[in-house]
């Protein structure tokens, strides 16, 4: 976690994509996964100037796409064009580790989690990733 502490702009930035794809299949990195978010959005990233992602599976873009956007609504600035055009997985893909063995909490994820990952079949609680 150290390294990644250490990264910046988009080199943290493509840190955060993958690792929201390691949480969404192995729940043990959701605290790394945590860090890395609270650097980006304490970073000054662009966020309107991310380039997409390559070399990405389409789950793989459409959690890059919903994570990117997310947090660039969260810090005020508008996501990359590219987002826009990334549309929902096929299979809900649940980025909360455990979320879908909690009744009540999944219920909670479906009806409010971050537009940005409801709208492409990705669920989290409302407060994934929020830097505090």
């Amino acid at each position: 976690m150290g390294r990644l502490a250490q990264l910046t702009g988009e080199r943290l930035v493509r840190a955060l994509v993958r690792l929201g794809w390691v949480v969404a299949r192995h729940s043990g990195s959701h605290v790394i996964l945590k860090s890395a978010g609270r650097n980006a959005l304490r970073s000054e990233v662009r966020w309107d100037e991310i380039e997409r992602p390559t070399g990405l599976d389409e789950r793989e873009l459409t959690v890059a796409a919903g994570i990117i956007e997310m947090l660039a609504m969260r810090s005020g600035s508008a996501p990359p064009n590219w987002t826009c055009g990334v549309g929902a997985n096929v299979t809900p893909l649940f980025l909360d580790p455990g979320l879908e063995s909690m009744p009540r909490s999944l219920a909670h994820a479906k009806a409010h989690a971050p537009d940005a990952l409801r709208r492409r079949n990705l669920y989290a609680l409302p407060d994934f990733l929020e830097v505090r």
